[in-house]
Formats: C-alpha cells, sequence, structure tokens
C-alpha cells in the first residue's frame, strides 16, 4: 500500500463576529452536496419569478438571483404576498468592506425597494453588499419595508454609504408595519449626518416611520455606523440597533456590541424616539461604544445608553435591559458637553423612560456579565433557548452565535495534483478575524476502508494580495478582514490506487467553545479532482 501525502489550502468562512457569506458545500449520507454559487459577476438572474405562481414562493441559491429581485423591483415588483428564501450564502463582493471605502469592489447594490413580502434567510448570509450614493435615502438590503417581514438573515462584510434612513437591513419601515427576527450583522455604515433632520441611521434599520408597531426580536448589531459631516449637527439621530422611531418600535431580546459615532442624539439601542414616536425595549443588552464626534464640541451633546434621545415628553418603557458600568460616551472635541456622558437616555424637555432602575433596569460590570455569572445577574433573560453564555465573553443570542462562528469551506479554485503523491485544493474565502484556534477533521476513503487523519493543532493563516501581475501571493497577516488561506499539510495516507474521497470538516474554537462546519468531500479518480467548480 503506498504513502500519498496530501497539501491542503483550505480557506475557512470564520464567523468571528459573523459568517462573511459563502455557500458551504454539505455532505452527508444520502444527501447531494450543495454546490457553492460563486461571487456576483454582475449579471441578473430573474428566471426563478413566477408572476402568477400559485403558491408565491421561491428559493435563491445564487448571487445573480438576489440581484434578480432589484430589477424586478425596478420594473414595479413589490412582492407583495410573497416569501422569498435563501438557499445558500451569497457573495455579492470578493474582499474586505473595510477597504471599499478608497478601493471600490467589483459590484454596487441597489436596494430594494418598498418590500412588501417575507424575506426568509433561513440562517444563511448575504456578504459583501456596496451601495456608495452619498445622496440616496433609503440605503439598506432593502431601502424601505412595507408590512414586510426579514428574518433569519446575516447581513455581513459589508459596506452601506447613504445621505440618510441607513441600515443593514433596511433605510426605514413606511405605511405598513414591519418585523425583523433572528437578524445578525456586523456591515459598515457611512452617513452624512449635516441634513437637517439628520443621518436617521441604525445597525439593522434607519428610521420607523410607521404609526403602526414594528418590531426588531432577537436582533443583534455587531458592526460599525459613522455619521459625519463638517456642519455641526444636533440631530444626527443615530442607533446601535434603530436610528429613530417616529412610529412604535419595540426591540425584544436584542443585542449591541457595535461602534456608534455621530454629533448628537445618539443612543445604544434607538438613537431618537420623535414625532408620534415611542419605544418598548424588553431583555435587550448595549454591550457596544458610541462616540460623539461633534465639531463644536462644547454645544450640547445629547445620548443615552439605551435612547439618545426622548422628544418633548415622550417615552420608552424599558424592561428588563441592561449595560456594562463602564459605559460612557467618548467625545471626540475637546471642552466636549458632557450632561449626558453616562446617561441612560436624554431629553429635550420632560421625555423619559418608563421603569426603575435596579428593578427593571440597570448597569452590571464585566466580569458580572461574563460567563455564567450573567445567568445570575440576568434573571429574565431565557438562558435555555434565546440566549447563551460564552465562558470568556458576555452573553449572545443562542441563533446567531453559533451561526456567526460555524465555519465553512468555499468552493475550489486552481485544484490540480502537481505530483504523482501530492494534492493541492483551494478553498477561497475570507475572514473577519482570527480565531483562537481553529483546524479541520480529515476522512479518507479508499477501495481498502476509511482512515480518520484529524487535526488538532492551532493553524497558522496567510492572507492573499494581488501582486502587480494579478497573482495572488500570501503573506502572513494577523489584521483584521481580508482574504485568507488556512495551510493544512496531512501526510502519510494509507491508501491504495484509484478513487479517494476526502472529507474535510472545518472547526473553529472561540471563547472555550467549539463550532464544527459542514463538510466538503474532495474526490480525486485517477489523480483528476472530481467535484472541482472553478
Amino acid at each position: 500500500m503506498k504513502q500519498r501525502t496530501l497539501a491542503f489550502l483550505i480557506a475557512l468562512t470564520l464567523l468571528i463576529p459573523c459568517i462573511l457569506g459563502f455557500s458551504t458545500a454539505a455532505s452527508a449520507e444520502g444527501e447531494t452536496a450543495t454546490t457553492p454559487s460563486g461571487i456576483w459577476d454582475g449579471s441578473y438572474d430573474t428566471a426563478w419569478f413566477d408572476a402568477n405562481s400559485a403558491t408565491k414562493e421561491a428559493t435563491l441559491t445564487t448571487p445573480q438571483q438576489l440581484a434578480g429581485m432589484t430589477q424586478l423591483n425596478k420594473g414595479g415588483q413589490k412582492f407583495e404576498g410573497w416569501t422569498v428564501r435563501l438557499g445558500a450564502n451569497l457573495f455579492m463582493n470578493a474582499g474586505n468592506a473595510g477597504d471599499w471605502q478608497t478601493a471600490a469592489p467589483a459590484n454596487e447594490w441597489r436596494p430594494i425597494r418598498n418590500f412588501m413580502g417575507t424575506f426568509d434567510g433561513q440562517g444563511y448570509s448575504i456578504s459583501g453588499l456596496f451601495c456608495n450614493n452619498p445622496t440616496e435615502e433609503g440605503v439598506g438590503l432593502f431601502a424601505f419595508l412595507n408590512g414586510a417581514t426579514v428574518k433569519n438573515l446575516m447581513v455581513t462584510n459589508s459596506l452601506l454609504i447613504g445621505k440618510k434612513d441607513v441600515g443593514a437591513v433596511a433605510g426605514f419601515i413606511r405605511y405598513g408595519a414591519a418585523k425583523m427576527e433572528n437578524v445578525y450583522s456586523d456591515a459598515i455604515l457611512s452617513v452624512d449626518s449635516a441634513s437637517d433632520d439628520g443621518a436617521r441611521s441604525g445597525g439593522l434599520l434607519g428610521l420607523n416611520d410607521c404609526i403602526q408597531e414594528s418590531t426588531l426580536k432577537q436582533c443583534w448589531f455587531n458592526g460599525t455606523i459613522v455619521a459625519d459631516s463638517a456642519t455641526d449637527n444636533w440631530a444626527t439621530r443615530v442607533g446601535g440597533l434603530v436610528g429613530k422611531t417616529a412610529g412604535v418600535t419595540t426591540l425584544e431580546d436584542c443585542l449591541y456590541t457595535g461602534s456608534l459615532t455621530g454629533h448628537s442624539q445618539i443612543g445604544g439601542l434607538i438613537g431618537a424616539v420623535e414625532g408620534r414616536g415611542s419605544a418598548n425595549l424588553t431583555r435587550c443588552l448595549m454591550l457596544g461604544t458610541i462616540t460623539s464626534n461633534r465639531p463644536i464640541a462644547a454645544n450640547r451633546t445629547y445620548a443615552g445608553q439605551f435612547v439618545g434621545i426622548l422628544f418633548g415628553s415622550l417615552t420608552a418603557t424599558v424592561n428588563q435591559c441592561y449595560g456594562a458600568n463602564s459605559y460612557a460616551v467618548n467625545y471626540l472635541g475637546d471642552n466636549a458637553s458632557a450632561e449626558f456622558k453616562t446617561a441612560y437616555s436624554s431629553t429635550n424637555n420632560s421625555g423619559k423612560l418608563l421603569g426603575t432602575e435596579g428593578t427593571d433596569y440597570g448597569r452590571f460590570s464585566l466580569a458580572d456579565l461574563t460567563g455564567e455569572n450573567a445567568k445570575s445577574k440576568l434573571t429574565a433573560f431565557d438562558f435555555e433557548t434565546v440566549w447563551t453564555v460564552m465562558p470568556n465573553g458576555t452573553p449572545v443570542l443562542r441563533a446567531l452565535a453559533a451561526a456567526r462562528r460555524t465555519p465553512a469551506l468555499y468552493g475550489f479554485q486552481n485544484t490540480a495534483v502537481s505530483e504523482a503523491n501530492t494534492y493541492s485544493i483551494r478553498f477561497v474565502s475570507t475572514l473577519s478575524s482570527i480565531p483562537e484556534r481553529a483546524g479541520t477533521t480529515i476522512t479518507v476513503t479508499t477501495s481498502n476502508g476509511t482512515y480518520d487523519l484529524s487535526k488538532e493543532a492551532t493553524c497558522v493563516f496567510t492572507s492573499l494580495l494581488a501582486d502587480e501581475s494579478g497573482k495572488m501571493t500570501a503573506k502572513t497577516s494577523y489584521a483584521l478582514g481580508g482574504r485568507y488561506l488556512m495551510a493544512l499539510t496531512v501526510e502519510n495516507i494509507p491508501t491504495s490506487e484509484g478513487r479517494l474521497t476526502f472529507t474535510v470538516t472545518p472547526w473553529v474554537e472561540e471563547d472555550g467553545v467549539r463550532y464544527t462546519g459542514a463538510p466538503v468531500e474532495v474526490i480525486f479518480d485517477a489523480g483528476i479532482p472530481q467535484t472541482a467548480e472553478n
């Protein structure tokens, strides 16, 4: 029996802090592997849509099909009564969203306007959205929702630039109340704060302009929001989850762990409650940061750990919401007005939170919120089905925690047999941060049986950078973002001549918890890879 050496270059889509959007090739006995969807090529596929469909249901598995929604929408289609699902992780651009303000990616997204249906991500992600329109009002995956539902979705590794009403999921809600449930994003939002009515932008939703109750349930923003302008503005209206509510907005079991920057009226959960607005906040955690970049720093800065400003006599009902006791607004300007530096909310009149500090809301030390300690402090939180504790971190939403960390192998590129006893397989993906540990479990099946080649060592990551010739070269890197490969070599594989089936299962370890991704099968028959796509 011959000994063969398998040289793997394996890229992991590591969901720290989230999934970055590749289709995984799932493989299980009796099931057919899912073909990776690839990167959007700029074309549009609308063939999946049947205007006369009796069920009004569709499942999208390619970026071109998702882009097709924008073309249908441009023609007047609002998807009223439709349920559109994702059947794969979709990657709309290559590269790192943090680089796109200086070097735009290939494809620009056109937000879907007046969406009236149900969009069910089924736990999959949309990665690589890029919208660069600093004059646009209503920027996000959807420009605005009208009686719509968005659920079980992650919007990741994306850069959205607009004038106002910007959110990773939707710019605004109008006409009919909308719902978001089990939604996560780590997008970067960049907004102009100069207009009189402010940026009106939030991590997931920019503006709720519907008087009927709209709800965000089990939603999490872990990205970056920057609302800036050389023109001083007291009314930026930026929030960690929702920028402004002029209607009724309910947040239930929601989490903010990102970073937010704006002039004034800036809040960890909601930026501003205004007009006919009111807010209901239940079992929410605000563990992110707030920064005031007001050009005239001495001017009053309205800010709040939960709500940035409650106009007039408006109120927000708070039930079992908490933050860190280390919270304080970070002021960039000298001589800043720090009146609301550590406030839960602020007001320009008599607006207030409804609830009692210490009973209905409050603050704990990070130590109190770390690991199992959190359960004894957050006694109203459901740690069985909704929340989960992290051994070395603060609580996160259970369903989204597993999804954002689950590694995925994406596609094959330049797969080749370089010599008789060496196989090179390259999986291409992106990575948002370096995990504590990562590796793979590999088995090889031959005519003589199955051999376990599990690897438990911490992997070394390299970043792929394009040289002047356009070829990708490897460079060791621990910077956040970018394209990464995990290099792994497996030696001494007992096998015979003929077909070899390698089953590769990726895993990552964070905060002492192991997350395992879906396995991928790669079949070699007489030295020819049978499943290579690219």
